[in-house]
């Protein structure tokens, strides 16, 4: 009876192990770092605390290509020796402004919601860096500026009526 037991204790664990290791998959690797679907749902969950929207599921195609461009700029960031240093500074500054401004520790680990506000934060020191090397390009002529919006759109309309 207690071998009988035993057997079954073991493979409801080996069983109920085999079921979470399938719900957790690897979704892409950079630098030999492993990204996984656990990592994509903390992903999620912080953009939902901190938007205080719930994503619909049919945006998760939408949601991965964040995750994963999000993490590209910030492996860029950690190899950058100019900008690592800054992500580093500033991103410790917004998670403190963050923590005493909304009630996240409550739903997500403190490292969770740091390693997004990396990512986050990385992203946006990438563009303003890119856009900061190509300012003088972009003003050089303000007649240019308002180029992309130079545009007429003329349009007729027809009373249904007089078809």
């Amino acid at each position: 009876m207690t071998y009988l037991i035993n057997l079954s204790l073991t493979l409801l664990i080996f069983f109920s192990n085999l079921s979470f290791a399938n719900d957790n998959k690897i979704i892409f690797e950079i630098n030999n770092n492993i990204y996984s679907t656990l990592d994509f749902k903390y992903r999620v969950n912080y953009l939902e605390e901190i938007n205080r929207i719930k994503y619909s599921p049919n945006l998760e195609k939408d949601l991965k290509n964040d995750f994963f461009n999000s993490v590209l700029f910030f492996e860029y960031v950690i190899n950058n020796k100019n900008l690592n240093p800054i992500l580093k500074t500033e991103s410790k500054k917004i998670f403190e402004k963050i923590k005493n401004q909304f009630e996240l520790m409550d739903n997500l680990k403190e490292e969770v919601i740091l390693k997004n506000i990396n990512y986050d934060y990385a992203r946006k020191i990438v563009l303003e860096d890119l856009l900061n090397n190509y300012r003088d390009y972009i003003f050089s002529d303000p007649n240019d500026i308002d180029f992309i919006y130079n545009y007429r759109i003329n349009y007729i309309t027809f009373p249904i009526d007089n078809l």
